[in-house]
């Protein structure tokens, strides 16, 4: 049993709460214009317990796109949250609107970190092979401290590198599971490569359905499923809901690129997610024609979500396209990938599962690798390609 007086703290504290945010609100929304529609919110924790699973959000975002709209507003602790489920949408306010949702949401880690650390300060101090000591003699021997700067410096990691061989791995999994479209695309390099080189970048405009193959890696299964948060720099008024300053306006990815069928983890049952099904009919199949007109060549619409929106979009994002091209079809040309045989010569059943996070990947899977000629070790054919790589990741 709680005593009288706690009872009447904690029902004091949620008034007081209540009215500050009522204060708020008034004080920004004075024409007194609704939110967007969104799940309930409780006092302190917001809306966190409306998500179905906390690990993915993305996977309550769609579910909150069947409920509330394509434009949901929810409370998570201290954070205000917008989230964007339609193209349509994000374009209207990252790009129409860039001014206004283009900021950087602030996160507490970093600001902790920049105070306790007060690095510009700390600028005269030189670079040396003594880091170690000169680190204890600064009382900065924190190995707690240390690991949370690891952490957080690899946010800016996976935003790169990660993502990049996030997709390679997506790539692999998707030519395991659809070898006719493999086929169909080692058809495609033979036929205007040949087989006595690799392929450079000039060959690119006469090998669409490579092209096409690409886009549809980024579309089956983004690495990024709600994108890069951004935030508002002013209240702004959209389709009569009103969006209040400083709110992290995320764009669900995962809703807007396709829809895939998947166990995300071993002790979680597959679902299936529809996702624009208008722009992208049958979305759960991996489809690389749905970017390619009739007389074979590549539509207009080259699958940028994955790199961000308006002023915040990703600026290395022509580069990472180009070095995905080089590496899938390079493999493509020397090699070959397919379903693990068991002792008795079957084919190993593949079940896709992901990994949660930031930048999600597929889970280890069972595959073979050989390759196309004979007339080359693999391992050279490997150094060729950058095979290595991503072999360490299988």
């Amino acid at each position: 049993m709680f005593d009288a007086g706690f009872v009447f703290y904690l029902a004091t504290s949620a008034f007081v709460l209540a009215g500050l945010s009522w204060c708020r609100t008034y004080r920004d929304n004075p024409l007194h214009l609704s939110l967007p529609p969104g799940p309930p919110s409780f006092p302190i924790v917001g809306s966190i317990f409306s998500l179905d699973d906390r690990l993915r959000s993305w996977v309550s975002f769609n579910n909150w796109r069947s409920k509330y709209g394509d434009i949901v507003y929810a409370r998570m602790l201290n954070k205000r949250i917008v989230v964007v489920n339609s193209e349509e949408i994000a374009r209207d306010l990252f790009e129409g609107r860039s001014t206004i949702y283009s900021d950087k949401p602030q996160w507490t880690i970093y600001e902790a970190f920049a105070s306790d650390f007060n690095i510009s300060s700390d600028g005269h101090v030189p670079q040396c092979m003594v880091t170690d000591t000169m680190n204890k003699l600064n009382g900065y021997d924190d190995g707690a401290m240390e690991t949370a700067i690891k952490e957080a410096a690899s946010i800016a990691y996976a935003a790169a590198a990660e993502t990049s061989t996030s997709t390679l791995l997506v790539f692999l999994l998707a030519m395991v599971l659809h070898p006719e479209v493999q086929a169909k695309a080692q058809a495609e390099i033979d036929r205007v490569v040949g087989k006595d080189r690799l392929l450079n970048f000039n060959d690119r405009p006469a090998l669409p359905y490579v092209d096409a193959l690409l886009r549809e890696t980024f579309r089956w299964q983004p690495v990024f499923p709600i994108g890069l948060p951004h935030s508002t720099t002013t209240s702004d008024i959209y389709k009569g809901y009103f969006i209040p300053k400083d709110v992290v306006v995320i764009i669900n990815t995962w809703q807007v690129h396709t829809t895939i069928t998947v166990n995300f983890s071993t002790d979680v049952t597959s679902r299936a997610m529809t996702r624009n099904e208008k722009k992208f009919p049958s979305p759960d199949e991996f489809k690389p024609e749905r970017f390619l007109h009739e007389n074979g060549s590549l539509t207009d619409d080259k699958m940028r979500f994955g790199f961000g929106w308006g002023r915040r979009m990703c600026a290395g994002q022509h580069l990472a396209d180009a070095s995905m091209w080089i590496s899938i079809t390079s493999f493509l040309a020397a090699f070959s990938v397919h379903k693990a045989l068991d002792e008795h010569g079957k084919e190993i059943p593949v079940v896709p599962k992901f990994t949660t996070g930031i930048a999600i990947h597929p889970e280890t899977f069972p595959c073979r690798i050989v390759p196309r000629f004979n007339n080359g070790s693999a391992e050279t054919l490997a150094q060729l390609t950058g095979l290595g790589t991503m072999a360490e990741k299988l």
